[in-house]
């Protein structure tokens, strides 16, 4: 199982995107609207591209996340 788990909808529904140790990836489109976080891992979402700009951080599952990200960096807490 992937320790971090990203859902096109509210509430962990619609499209999932799985996300490992130390991904760093730009969405390209894709809608983040919620995440399960598995305890231990980090997610951060990324206004821009570059992994900048605004941003905010989830330690755990988020039912709702808004807001439009372009990036997400998850790493370990071992990494913070």
């Amino acid at each position: 199982m992937s320790p971090v788990m990203l859902f096109s909808q509210r509430d962990f529904l619609g499209d999932v995107l799985k996300l490992y140790d130390d991904d760093r990836i730009v969405l390209g489109g894709v809608n983040v609207r919620s995440a399960r976080i598995n305890p231990g891992y980090r997610l951060t979402v990324f206004e821009q591209t570059t992994f900048s700009g605004n941003s905010r951080s989830f330690t755990t599952d988020t039912p709702e996340i808004r807001g439009n990200w372009s990036s997400v960096e998850v790493v370990t807490n071992d990494s913070i």
